[in-house]
């Protein structure tokens, strides 16, 4: 990938995040970057080109955070928290179009995004419950492969904003809420009290913070 493109590339994920994807034209796309329409040609064949790159950079970043957070050493519930406080944060602002506009114009880029959480995100989940439970956390009864497709359909729902709107929510809350109620589906009365005092400080933090 071009070195130029390459810089331009976090403006242009910013742009869609803030305004949606059909709502930006490529005239505004290159308004937005102060560069010519021809020059962002350059870089790739038309705009369903630009979705599909900017998507595979998203994909790309995103791996890499999470492979941060999974390389560190902290138990399960610690690890699945950063992850949702990760996820969660990138949530914050987000156009609510973005799914939307995926699935149904980009369909090549909306296959990064399945692919993503099919793959890598759905093997992430499994880790973490192996994890959670040699470490006594989780319950040793646990169906892995169904409990993390309950996880990424119960993803799926809290982002449909059509068949489930969640308006006095922002996604961080959201996100959390999910969380929460994945860790009582899974825990052991062990990890049950952990994460109770857990979130007990992470609420502190938050009411310091104000």
């Amino acid at each position: 990938m071009d070195e130029n493109f390459k810089i331009l590339l976090p403006q242009i994920v910013e742009l869609f995040m803030r305004y949606g994807i059909r709502s930006m034209t490529m005239d505004d796309i290159s308004r937005h970057l102060k560069i010519s329409k021809k020059t962002l040609y350059q870089y790739v064949d038309d705009k369903n080109d630009l979705v599909v790159k900017v998507f595979q950079s998203v994909r790309f970043e995103d791996e890499c955070e999470v492979k941060k957070v999974i390389t560190a050493e902290q138990n399960a519930i610690d690890q699945m928290y950063e992850i949702v406080h990760m996820v969660s944060g990138k949530l914050q602002g987000i156009h609510p179009s973005i799914f939307y506009d995926l699935e149904k114009y980009h369909a090549d880029a909306w296959r990064i995004f399945t692919d993503y959480k099919y793959t890598f995100i759905h093997q992430c989940i499994s880790d973490n419950i192996k994890k959670g439970i040699k470490e006594g956390f989780y319950r040793k009864d646990l169906a892995i492969d169904i409990v993390v497709k309950i996880y990424l359909n119960n993803i799926d729902s809290l982002f449909n904003n059509e068949a489930h709107p969640i308006k006095d929510f922002t996604p961080y809350k959201a996100y959390l809420e999910l969380f929460r109620y994945h860790i009582h589906g899974i825990a052991s009365e062990k990890g049950l009290e952990y994460l109770t005092k857990k979130l007990k400080k992470e609420s502190a933090k938050t009411e310091l913070k104000k």
